[in-house]
């Protein structure tokens, strides 16, 4: 009986270590193995960040740290441009950027959010002006690309009034 217990909490315990090692709370390095971190240059830079409300453009100048990497720099600006929609209420619940790909050749980013920014209940009009919005500020921030892929999950994102199966232009569509 004594010895089915001590392999019944040899288990659990083995299992307990098993998932924490999966989740990634338990780090295992080899002193054989040599990691070298590149640490790519970063520099404060003030990004602005655009959104429409009540019939006009405005804007907020943000201090943040600026990368090599272009997609680190759109994803800390889309979702900077993200928290400043929650804070004055456009989006009804909060939105988060899950991922910011930039093809090889630059031209092309893809923008995959972990649910819609655009609120349903809103005119076709007021969802442009959020994605006119995420255009301008990407584009007046230095990110080179010519067009931009929204996403929710990975996939084209879905609207009663616009279409996103394919790229919007980065020079959007409202003068």
């Amino acid at each position: 009986m004594m010895r089915f217990i001590l392999s019944l909490l040899f288990a659990i315990a083995c299992g307990i270590l098993v998932c924490a090692y999966r989740r990634g709370w338990i780090i295992v390095t080899y002193p054989c193995h040599q990691h070298t971190i590149s640490i790519k240059s970063k520099q404060k830079k003030e990004i602005v960040v655009y959104w429409h409300q009540h019939n006009g453009w405005h804007h907020e100048k943000i201090i943040m740290l600026w990368s090599d990497d272009m997609a680190i720099n759109m994803y800390h600006i889309v979702n900077r441009w993200l928290e400043i929609l929650d804070d004055e209420q456009i989006t009804l619940t909060r939105v988060a950027l899950h991922s910011a790909i930039i093809t090889p050749s630059g031209s092309t980013a893809y923008l995959s959010f972990d649910s819609s920014p655009l609120p349903q209940q809103i005119s076709a009009y007021a969802k442009l002006c959020i994605v006119e919005g995420l255009l301008k500020t990407i584009r007046q921030n230095g990110i080179t690309v010519q067009d931009i892929h929204l996403l929710v999950h990975h996939q084209p994102l879905v609207d009663a009034h616009l279409e996103f199966a394919h790229a919007w232009p980065i020079t959007g569509f409202i003068a």
